[in-house]
């Protein structure tokens, strides 16, 4: 795997953690369960965000709306896809 693989698939991962961690923060989870979860989440992306900051000496991501831009195209999909699970 290339570097420039590697660093693309951090990327996904930090986006999924921050995605995940977003997405229980807006439903309002607060079980034991879910708070953990959270905060595991947190933990992979600021993992993520370590590696990337020291391999390409960029700003930090959570400093830009790198996340947050990715979050809103990710809901749009979501939602011009999403059709109801019938059984």
């Amino acid at each position: 795997m290339s570097q420039k693989e590697f660093h693309q698939k951090t990327h996904k991962i930090a986006v999924l953690a921050y995605l995940m961690s977003e997405a229980l923060d807006e439903i309002k989870a607060d079980s034991t369960q879910a708070l953990n979860f959270k905060s595991k989440c947190d933990q992979i992306q600021g993992f993520c965000e370590t590696i990337l900051t020291e391999s390409f000496s960029v700003k930090t991501i959570k400093s830009t709306t790198y996340l947050q831009d990715l979050s809103n195209k990710v809901d749009t999909v979501i939602r011009k896809n999403y059709q109801q699970i019938k059984e």
